[in-house]
């Protein structure tokens, strides 16, 4: 994907796009790597992160997608993140624990 591109480009790459507001998930979202982002008339509108083949997730002012994730549900599993890894050292335990929770906030949000 092209480090700049647009939301219909994103969107006919997955059948997920989950999208949130700014700063929703940066503690679960934390060792995941932004492979693009939007921009708009005043700058920047959002970043965008492959979860998997058919699932992205959209952060940021402007994000954009099929799959709503509510402030509360959000919350809840940043604050999970958040918790893990401030309490560990090793970088690849709180990676590794952050993916498995992507993947039930995923499940979560699709269902």
């Amino acid at each position: 994907m092209n480090y700049k591109t647009t939301k219909k480009a994103i969107m006919n790459g997955y059948t997920n796009v989950i999208y949130t507001g700014y700063c929703n998930l940066q503690n679960l979202l934390h060792y995941r790597i932004c492979e693009s982002h939007t921009e708009r008339a005043e700058g920047w509108g959002a970043d965008v992160y492959r979860i998997n083949h058919n699932t992205c997730i959209v952060t940021g002012y402007a994000p954009f997608g099929n799959i709503h994730a509510d402030h509360e549900t959000c919350k809840r599993y940043d604050e999970r993140a958040r918790n893990y890894i401030t309490q560990r050292t090793n970088n690849l335990d709180a990676s590794a624990y952050c993916d498995t929770l992507i993947q039930s906030f995923v499940d979560e949000v699709t269902a």
